[in-house]
């Protein structure tokens, strides 16, 4: 599909096709180019499948709309009513379920620290602390962000550590387009505030609007924004 639709900027997942415009005619222009591809290349939709023209639409877990991206509203409800989990096997779901929805939570390696320290202790004990850490990253997830635009007249990494974990955000004209975080390894912990911030082995790369955190880019020593290799 990705070799098939080549060239046209249009979103591409496995084989679910999302086209946008800003306006109506951008809108007609790229739908045009993906039915001549489509017609070229022998592919077949399923008309049934197939949302024309909408300004909301539901792609791979989340939904899109005018003002940005948001997470599909039955997946945050669906969270927002799961009870506190009773053991280690449905903490465990619950830390994959928030990972997936990772690109909403600011610093989630920070927040989910007490969630990941009980999921390593002897004792199951679940009390104020870790329900105080459900609680910030459920009401994280419910935000909307903004889309990634290659156009757009600045675009910014903005970074933050904690003894815990390294976190970035990606904003394009003042707008958050994407968190992303990661824990750090006992090593990286003793860092100093500084190292952590700009990467002492640890790198960020902001690849359009997916932030990919990167090892052994920095060869050792610290980078500051723009100086990646």
């Amino acid at each position: 599909m990705e070799e098939a639709f080549e060239a046209i900027d249009i979103g591409l997942i496995i084989d679910d096709i999302a086209g946008m415009g800003a306006t109506d005619e951008e809108h007609d222009r790229k739908l045009a180019e993906v039915l001549l591809r489509a017609k070229e290349k022998g592919v077949k939709f399923n008309r049934d499948k197939c949302i024309f023209d909408a300004t909301s639409i539901p792609y791979f877990g989340h939904i899109l709309i005018e003002e940005g991206v948001k997470p599909d509203p039955n997946k945050t409800r669906a969270i927002r009513d799961m009870p506190a989990p009773k053991s280690k096997e449905e903490l465990h779901r619950l830390l994959g379920i928030y990972n997936y929805l990772s690109r909403y939570v600011p610093n989630l390696s920070t927040s989910n620290q007490p969630l990941r320290d009980l999921m390593k202790a002897k004792v199951w004990k679940w009390d104020g602390i870790h329900e105080a850490a459900r609680k910030t990253i459920q009401d994280s997830i419910c935000k909307n962000l903004a889309y990634f635009s290659q156009h757009a007249k600045l675009t910014e990494v903005v970074t933050d550590a904690s003894q815990h974990g390294v976190g970035a955000q990606l904003v394009t004209d003042g707008a958050t387009v994407a968190f992303a975080s990661r824990s750090l390894s006992e090593t990286e912990r003793r860092y100093s505030q500084m190292e952590r911030v700009v990467g002492h082995n640890v790198c960020l790369q902001a690849l359009s609007s997916v932030l990919v955190w990167s090892k052994s880019l920095c060869y050792n020593r610290p980078q500051t924004p723009g100086s990646y290799p």
